[in-house]
């Protein structure tokens, strides 16, 4: 644990108001934020997120506490910091360094007491800070922490540092569909439909559990060294911008979910969710695998949403050879009209596997 004279030494700054702080101030007596180191190197910050030393804390007084629901000085309501019973950052892990810094979330490799890896993901500090958020953030969590399949990446927990959410998960030894296509390039049909049918069979089981993805896109599908294929991230893009106004905020909100969107025409138009938008986002990667670039291809994140609400989907390039039953299965799961579409993933599935000639 940080010794209390060290925690002291470390400047931190709101993101809100920008005032600097110093000693052992963690939550912003102003605008009720968690503050940030200001020394911006981001393995500091994260050994400072790891070694903070309580569960809960009082807005007012700042106090440290293990449990309670207000402060026994003061009597304000406690913000609670974890939501599991044994959160990870009460071990002591060993940070290897960074593998990510994405629009949503920076993403750490740690290392624990018996040499085990997982990873650990924290909300960027401008998205954070309103209870709204981490509460989205939080229920998208404990919904996506149920999931146990072999074809989903594990959460092991997750939690609040003030308002500023985090979510632990495995370690997965391998890359994102993304990074394997700008290293592989587009994928033969052999090798590409085995993948599919793995991400088919992950969404089945989470679907039939009641937990949809709604912003299933390359980069947060991977493939281990083992050719195993995992989905990671179930719900928590799509639940920490939920109450955006679409018509008013597409272009912030596509600019957050990136340009390489595979978000389904009813999401887009209406924020609807389905097992079906899913279904739309698997033919979107289908696509992008095989083909080796989006289905879409525009200059920025809101032309490529506007093109998903309206435009079809153009055909495969005669070049690459793609089999027609594979073609049509792919088009379908891009059908603008949802009820054209695969209804559930093990339809797709099956047909996936019944073009190869294996079993779903």
């Amino acid at each position: 644990m940080m010794e209390k004279n060290k925690l002291r030494q470390i400047r931190k700054r709101c993101p809100a108001c920008k005032r600097e702080f110093t000693g052992t101030l963690v939550i912003c007596p102003t605008d009720d934020k968690l503050l940030i180191p200001i020394r911006e190197e981001m393995l500091e910050e994260m050994r400072w997120v790891l070694d903070f030393p309580c569960r809960k804390i009082c807005r007012r007084c700042q106090g440290c506490f293990e449990a309670g629901d207000v402060c026994p000085t003061d009597g304000t309501e406690l913000v609670a910091l974890v939501w599991t019973d044994k959160p990870i950052v009460d071990k002591k892990w060993t940070i290897i360094g960074v593998i990510g810094d994405g629009r949503l979330t920076r993403v750490f490799e740690i290392s624990g007491p018996n040499n085990e890896r997982a990873v650990i993901k924290v909300l960027q500090a401008h998205l954070s800070g309103d209870r709204k958020t981490a509460t989205r953030f939080i229920t998208a969590l404990k919904d996506a922490a149920s999931l146990d399949h072999i074809n989903i990446g594990k959460i092991i927990d997750g939690g609040l540092l003030g308002m500023r959410p985090y979510v632990t998960m495995e370690f997965i030894d391998g890359c994102n569909l993304q990074s394997h296509l700008g290293v592989n390039g587009a994928r033969p049909v052999s090798e590409a439909v085995p993948i599919f049918v793995g991400i088919c069979h992950g969404l089945s089981y989470a679907h039939k559990a009641g937990v949809m993805h709604n912003n299933l896109t390359m980069s947060n599908v991977y493939l281990t060294t083992q050719g195993t294929v995992k989905i990671v991230d179930f719900g928590l893009a799509e639940r920490l911008f939920r109450g955006l106004e679409w018509d008013q905020q597409m272009t912030h909100t596509a600019s957050l979910y990136g340009n390489g969107l595979c978000l389904s025409p009813e999401y887009c138009k209406k924020g609807v969710t389905s097992e079906r938008c899913d279904i739309y986002s698997v033919g979107c990667i289908i696509y992008e695998t095989l083909s080796g670039h989006p289905v879409f291809e525009k200059d920025n994140g809101l032309m490529t949403l506007y093109a998903h609400m309206t435009e079809k989907a153009p055909p495969f390039n005669p070049q690459l050879k793609i089999p027609d039953w594979l073609a049509k299965v792919v088009l379908k799961c891009l059908e603008k009209d949802p009820d054209k579409r695969f209804q559930n993933a093990d339809e797709l599935s099956c047909e996936l596997s019944k073009g190869l000639g294996t079993k779903a």
